[in-house]
């Protein structure tokens, strides 16, 4: 119990309890968005067999609908908005990261945020469609927002992860002792990146742009790769110093987001319907995704000194 009560109210009296309470918290809000991907996931196809039964949805079954499985996510996420904007107007004027709002409110009373959480995805289930609608065309463009913070982050983590072993390969932060195993990895991580875009763009070339009619979805896939190319690039300019890994990681990342949004296409000429590679798509981008939120949880955590105003709170 000792530690549940350093995650309520982050003392400090034990050497290990701040490390602890610091993991934790990161982690439970992980957890959380792991359960909001999970349900978005179950829900969509379980949901649309009851829609009828919610008069929030009831015209999710209409020809001129985006689907009932879209509304269902549409709403699990207004939900998660809801939930947070609750938590940005109760630490509004809040500028240390030390304050007490931020131990308490941000940080703790997790007894308290997981049932508020589940309740805000219930109230969103009940908002008329009209404000549904709304939500999904602002979302859209706080997505893309989203997306390019996330690949920053990503960007850092990665960075770092390529200086400290290239460090190692090359003895550099190793007092001169060099480690095989390190230069390995860098080189085999590499191969790993390339290979499996350029096998992830040959199939989404395949697949999702059969006919020269499909110039949209030719455009996007003709996109991400050109962005691969400057990546790698740009990587090996001597200013830059980034390497293969790092190009290589950022461009495996960009392609699985342009697989994921044409999976996400509804069927048609240029998006037939594969039974056999969906799930097992759906699968693979759902792990995808929570790796990626995993490393942007624990990366802007980290940093959260670069966004302390100053003392009060």
């Amino acid at each position: 119990m000792a530690w549940c009560s350093c995650v309520e109210v982050q003392c400090c009296p034990p050497a290990g309890c701040c490390a602890r309470v610091d993991r934790a918290w990161r982690v439970l809000y992980l957890f959380g968005f792991f359960l909001t991907l999970l349900a978005s996931w179950l829900m969509r196809d379980e949901l649309e067999a009851g829609a009828g039964m919610m008069p929030a949805m009831h015209g999710c079954r209409d020809p001129d609908s985006p689907g009932c499985d879209h509304e269902v996510v549409t709403r699990i996420s207004l939900g998660s908005v809801l939930f947070f904007g609750v938590l940005g107007v109760a630490m509004v004027n809040t500028r240390s990261v030390n304050s007490f709002r931020q131990r308490i409110i941000h940080r703790g009373v997790w007894w308290l945020k997981f049932p508020l959480w589940g309740a805000c995805i219930v109230l969103a289930f009940l908002l008329p469609p009209s404000v549904a609608s709304g939500y999904f065309e602002v979302a859209r463009v706080g997505a893309g927002v989203f997306l390019l913070i996330q690949l920053v982050i990503l960007l850092g983590s990665v960075y770092e992860i390529n200086d400290k072993w290239l460090g190692k390969a090359t003895g550099y932060n190793e007092g001169g002792a060099k480690d095989g195993m390190y230069r390995l990895l860098l080189v085999v991580s590499s191969l790993v990146f390339y290979l499996g875009s350029l096998f992830a763009i040959g199939f989404m070339y395949a697949r999702w742009a059969p006919h020269v009619e499909c110039a949209f979805n030719i455009t996007v896939i003709t996109f991400t790769a050109l962005l691969a190319v400057l990546y790698t690039a740009l990587s090996m300019r001597s200013d830059v110093r980034a390497g293969l890994f790092t190009s290589g990681a950022i461009t495996a990342y960009c392609t699985y987001l342009c697989l994921s949004a044409l999976n996400s296409e509804p069927e048609g000429r240029c998006t037939p319907k594969h039974a056999d590679t969906g799930e097992g798509l759906e699968i693979t981008g759902f792990v995808v995704a929570i790796i990626v939120l995993a490393i942007s949880t624990a990366r802007a955590g980290d940093a959260h000194e670069n966004f302390e105003l100053g003392s009060g709170g």
